[in-house]
C-alpha cells in the first residue's frame, strides 16, 4: 500500500470580527447589560409538580404585595397554542403541567427580589398525576398519555403521531430480516444517551417595552424571525408590530433557537404599561428552558459477509422528545438517516420514534441527533471491524457510501484531522489500493464546510482533491483502463472535467509543500492512523521508519 501526504501550509488574511473589539475590551453590551426608564422586572411561577392537573390558581396574594405591577395567568393571555411542527403548548399552563418547567404564571415587579416573592405567593392546587420519565416506558400500551388531547393538535400529517409517539420515521431498503439470517457475521448492541444542555455562558436575557400597539424586545436569541413570529401569534397581534433586537450574544450552542420566553415578557410589558426585563438564574437555565439536546436509547444489528461487505442493518431507536414539540418534531428522520451512516448497505430496516415524556422538551443542540446517533454508529462499526479482522480505517474504506453508482469507488474518510481518500478499489490488494492522506488546513475546512451544511449533515462528495474522478465518463474510463479496455471519449455535452474549475479554485487555497511516499504492509489488518504519524516524521528525518 502506498501512502502519499500533502503538507498544505497557507497564510490566511487577518480577519477582524465585527464585535471583537466590544468583546475583548468589555466594552460590548448583552441584553442583561440593557436597562430602561422605569422598567420592572420579571419572575415566573414554574410547576410544582413535573406531571399533574392543574384545579385551581389563585393570584390574590401576589396581586396585593406592594410594588407588584402585574401577574398573568393563562386567564390574561389569548388561549392559543403555539409550536412548530406540533402545535401543543400554551403560553401559560392552563389545565395541566407536564414538566418541572412548565409556566403556571408570570409577575413583573419593581426588584428582583420582589417579583420572586410574588411569584411564590401564587397558590396552585394541583392533582398530581404519575409522571412518565422512562422513553421507552412512554411506548407502552397502557403508558399513560402525555397529551391526553393530542388527537385535537394543529400538527403537520407527515410526523405519524399516535399517542406518546411525537413523530415516527422509518428507512427500509430490501429484506432486511431475511440478509440477516444469511450473513457470516451478525453484531448487535445497545447504546444509551443521557440528555444535556447547550449552557451558554450567557444566560437567557429579554427586555419588553410598547410603544402603542407596538412592541420591542431585546433578546438573546439566536432566531430573531422566529421570535417575532412566535410573539405575534401567542399575543395575536400583526408581526409588522412585533420588533426584535439581538445585541451581543454570549453563546447558544443551538439552544437559543426557536420561540421561547419573549411572548411571556410582552405580555407583562402589556399588562404592566412599563418595560420589563427578565434575566435567568443560573439554575433557571438548566431547569426551565424547553430546548436540550435529546436523551436516546439505540439498538443496532448489523450483518455481514465474511469479505466485510454490509448485507443488513436493524435499527430501533427511541428519542425522548420531552413534553412538548417546540422545533425538534423532525429528529426522528434526521436520527433514522444517521443511524445507516455513510455505508453501503444492501439492505436496512431502521425504525424512529421521538416520543412524549414528562422530562425537558429537546431542541436543537449543536447537529440534533448526530453526535448520540453517530457515537453509537461508529462502536457499532468498530465492533463490527473486530469481528471481521480488519482495521477500523480498512473497515471504513469497504464500506464507504461511493460518489457513483457506477464505474469505481471513490470515498472519503476524515479522521482526528486527516483527509483519508482510498484507492478507487479499497479493501483488495492491487495496486488501485492506495491511500492518499494530507493534513486539512483551515481553508480546506472552510471549503468543505460552504459545500455542506451544518447540523450535523456532511455530504460525503469533496471535489477539492485533484485526483478525484467525479465526472462519470473519467470515472468509468479509468476502470476501463484497469481493465484493459480501450479509453473512451467523454459523454456528450460533459466536456472535458465539468469540476476543473471548482478543483482548481479549491486547490488554490492548498499549495502543498511537501510530499511523502510510504511503502506500507502488503496487506495490513490493523494498521491504526496513530501509528503513520511516526513513520511521516522519520521519513522527513531521513530516518528508517519504526
Amino acid at each position: 500500500m502506498l501512502l502519499t501526504m500533502s503538507v498544505a501550509e497557507t497564510e490566511s488574511p487577518a480577519f477582524l470580527r465585527p464585535d471583537g473589539k466590544e468583546k475583548v475590551t468589555g466594552s460590548g453590551r448583552y441584553t442583561a447589560d440593557l436597562s430602561l426608564t422605569g422598567q420592572l422586572h420579571a419572575k415566573f411561577r414554574y410547576a410544582d409538580h413535573t406531571f399533574a392537573r392543574i384545579l385551581s390558581i389563585d393570584t390574590t396574594r401576589a396581586r396585593a404585595l406592594p410594588g407588584v405591577l402585574a401577574v398573568l395567568t393563562h386567564e390574561d393571555v389569548p388561549d392559543v397554542l403555539y409550536g412548530d411542527l406540533a402545535q401543543d403548548r400554551r403560553l401559560f399552563a392552563r389545565d395541566a403541567v407536564r414538566f418541572e418547567g412548565d409556566i403556571v404564571a408570570a409577575v413583573a415587579a419593581l426588584s428582583p427580589e420582589l417579583a420572586a416573592e410574588a411569584a411564590a405567593a401564587i397558590e396552585v392546587e394541583y392533582e398530581p398525576l404519575a409522571p412518565v420519565s422512562d422513553i421507552e416506558a412512554a411506548l407502552e400500551t397502557d403508558a399513560p398519555l402525555i397529551h391526553e388531547d393530542w388527537k385535537s393538535y394543529e400538527a403537520d400529517e407527515e410526523l405519524g403521531r399516535n399517542g406518546n409517539v411525537l413523530g415516527y420515521s422509518t428507512i427500509v431498503k430490501g429484506d432486511a430480516d431475511a440478509a440477516v439470517e444469511t450473513a457470516d457475521v451478525v453484531v448487535r448492541g445497545r447504546y444509551v444517551t443521557d440528555a444535556s444542555q447547550g449552557a451558554p455562558i450567557e444566560p437567557r436575557a429579554l427586555l419588553a417595552q410598547w410603544e402603542g400597539d407596538r412592541v420591542t424586545v431585546w433578546s438573546s436569541t439566536q432566531v430573531p424571525y422566529a421570535a417575532r413570529a412566535g410573539v405575534a401569534h401567542v399575543l395575536q397581534i400583526p408581526q409588522s408590530h412585533v420588533r426584535i433586537v439581538v445585541p451581543l450574544l454570549g453563546g447558544g450552542f443551538g439552544s437559543k433557537c426557536d420561540f421561547h420566553y419573549e411572548g411571556h415578557v410582552a405580555a407583562l410589558a402589556r399588562a404592566a404599561r412599563r418595560p420589563v426585563k427578565l434575566v435567568f438564574s443560573r439554575e433557571e437555565e438548566f431547569i426551565a428552558p424547553d430546548h436540550r439536546r435529546e436523551g436516546m436509547v439505540i439498538e443496532l444489528e448489523t450483518g455481514a459477509r465474511g469479505d466485510g461487505t454490509l448485507v443488513a442493518r436493524r435499527g430501533r431507536l427511541v428519542l425522548d422528545g420531552g413534553a412538548y414539540c417546540g422545533e425538534g418534531g423532525f429528529f426522528a428522520q434526521i436520527a433514522a438517516m444517521h443511524a445507516c451512516g455513510p455505508y453501503v448497505i444492501e439492505n436496512v430496516n431502521v425504525e424512529s420514534s421521538l416520543v412524549y415524556t414528562n422530562n425537558q422538551p429537546s431542541g436543537s443542540i449543536r447537529a440534533p441527533t448526530a453526535p448520540q446517533v453517530c457515537w453509537a454508529l461508529e462502536q457499532h462499526m468498530d465492533e463490527l471491524a473486530e469481528f471481521l479482522r480488519v482495521s477500523v480505517m480498512q473497515g471504513h474504506c469497504m464500506t464507504g457510501v461511493s460518489n457513483s453508482e457506477h464505474g469505481s469507488r471513490v470515498t472519503n474518510l476524515h479522521f482526528h484531522g486527516l483527509h483519508v481518500s482510498p484507492g478507487a478499489n479499497p479493501g483488495t490488494n492491487t495496486e488501485s489500493d492506495n491511500v492518499r492522506v494530507r493534513l486539512l488546513s483551515k481553508e480546506d475546512a472552510a471549503m468543505r464546510k460552504t459545500m455542506g451544511g451544518s447540523c450535523g449533515i456532511v455530504p460525503h462528495e469533496y471535489v477539492g482533491h485533484v485526483d478525484y474522478q467525479l465526472n462519470l465518463g473519467h470515472v468509468q474510463r479509468a476502470k476501463m483502463q484497469r481493465e484493459g479496455k480501450p479509453p473512451q471519449p467523454d459523454p456528450p455535452g460533459t466536456g472535458a472535467d465539468p469540476h476543473k474549475d471548482r478543483r482548481s479554485e479549491i486547490e488554490g487555497l492548498q499549495r502543498p509543500i511537501e510530499i511523502i511516499d510510504l511503502q506500507m504492509p502488503a496487506n495490513p489488518q490493523c494498521l491504526p492512523l496513530t501509528a503513520i504519524w511516526p513513520m511521516i516524521m522519520a521519513k522527513r528525518r531521513g530516518e528508517a521508519s519504526p
